[in-house]
């Protein structure tokens, strides 16, 4: 992060009500937010203080103007799959989300790095599935923008779905709400096309996530224009009409039926689809149960 950028979330900090909490240095910087390792002076409780940018705020407050509970609605989540957020407040300066602490590196690192064998894999797949089931059944909300840098393995593989900054309450029509909001390599096709998006959403994303880490490959991430905008337009065109072809031929570990379900996740249309994340979580536990 540039000096002079360190220096103003340094300076907003100290100025903006934030003195509550005591930081001790930066954990991850991006478009949307800077995340500082922090401590909640009064309580002595260790949490990720998450500073929005511009962007952020523009799009959670136009979530919020839609869809008035959905801070208390997120502020109510706890499952141990599922990030646990602590905090959101306004300030003069912006706005700020305090949330636990969780160390370990994302899954699309460790796949990245060829540290994740496929028992290990099929173990974290099982635990998203397992907290993206919370969400669409007990807290009646998806994500949005499951991906593999949305997910953290911390000690003992524990799996813990993060970054629900634009995660939706499920309602009967959400068209138009910041439809691409998301990472453009995980967007499901009615995403892409704007329309009515439900919790299948992140059924989708995470048969793309499972593809991805299991194979090295994101089958709809377009690799060959050189442009970033036609990349990002040629990726979302991908999503509407490309069906990608089974992981095992990229991947000779991957049984049938973990390439059946992947592939059922990745359907176009979502009636077609794995309907629900407990149904994915099911299947996942039975390939994982049987012998090699």
């Amino acid at each position: 992060m540039a000096r002079n950028v360190v220096e103003f979330f340094r300076n907003l900090l100290a100025t903006s009500g934030l003195s509550k909490y005591e930081t001790f240095g930066t954990v991850d910087e991006g478009r949307m937010s800077v995340i500082y390792r922090a401590r909640d002076k009064k309580t002595m409780r260790t949490c990720f203080l998450k500073i929005y940018k511009a962007d952020c705020i523009r799009i959670r407050s136009a979530i919020r103007r839609k869809q008035p509970g959905i801070d208390e609605a997120l502020l109510e989540l706890d499952h141990p799959h599922v990030m646990k957020i602590y905090e959101f407040g306004r300030t003069k300066s912006g706005e700020y989300q305090a949330m636990e602490a969780i160390d370990g590196p994302a899954l699309g690192t460790l796949a990245r790095e060829g540290k994740l064998s496929l028992p290990d894999a099929l173990s974290v797949f099982e635990q998203v599935a397992e907290g993206l089931a919370y969400l669409h059944e007990e807290a009646g909300m998806f994500h949005r923008d499951v991906n593999p840098f949305n997910v953290v393995v911390a000690a003992g593989r524990e799996a813990k779905i993060i970054d629900l900054d634009f995660a939706l309450l499920e309602r009967p029509d959400t068209r138009g709400m910041y439809r691409r909001s998301g990472t453009v390599a995980y967007l499901s096709p009615e995403q892409v096309r704007g329309r009515h998006l439900d919790h299948r959403v992140d059924l989708y994303a995470l048969g793309v996530t499972m593809y991805e880490v299991l194979t090295q490959v994101n089958p709809y991430w377009d690799q060959e224009s050189e442009e970033q905008e036609l990349r990002i337009d040629r990726t979302n065109y991908n999503h509407l009409v490309l069906i990608p072809n089974a992981p095992s031929t990229l991947n000779s570990e991957i049984p049938p039926d973990l390439d059946d379900l992947i592939l059922s996740c990745l359907r176009i249309d979502k009636e077609e689809r794995v309907q629900s994340a407990a149904e994915v979580r099911d299947r996942l536990r039975e390939i994982s149960s049987r012998p090699d």
